[in-house]
């Protein structure tokens, strides 16, 4: 998922996403707006989203199977849409309200063009 970010630390960044802000200590980024990518696979759904130093509410939209592996649609309260690929299967049904949960080691802030 690539989502933007915004705002700015002296010694390093912020992520400001859903509403919610995470500072960086990378020590990478600066003022202004920038894209930041995080892998489907490292998103964290319901229960498992509690100990991620980032939990977004979102709504579920969509669950696509696909072997062995399904697809979460959600969208973040923002109107900001993810995708979590992820290999279990999670007890969610599409329409509930979830928490996302994103490690503040899985951000990658994204290099501009």
């Amino acid at each position: 998922a690539r989502l933007p970010w915004r705002g700015a630390l002296r010694w390093g960044a912020a992520l400001v996403l859903g509403g919610r802000r995470l500072a960086l200590t990378n020590g990478k980024g600066g003022a202004g707006s920038q894209g930041v990518a995080v892998r489907g696979e490292s998103l964290l759904l319901g229960e498992q989203a509690r100990g991620a130093e980032l939990v977004l509410p979102a709504v579920l939209e969509r669950i696509t199977y696909r072997g062995v592996y399904q697809d979460y649609r959600l969208r973040l309260d923002d109107g900001q849409v993810l995708s979590a690929t992820l290999t279990q299967r999670l007890p969610l049904i599409a329409g509930s309200r979830v928490e996302v949960g994103i490690r503040a080691d899985e951000i990658v802030l994204l290099e501009e063009d």
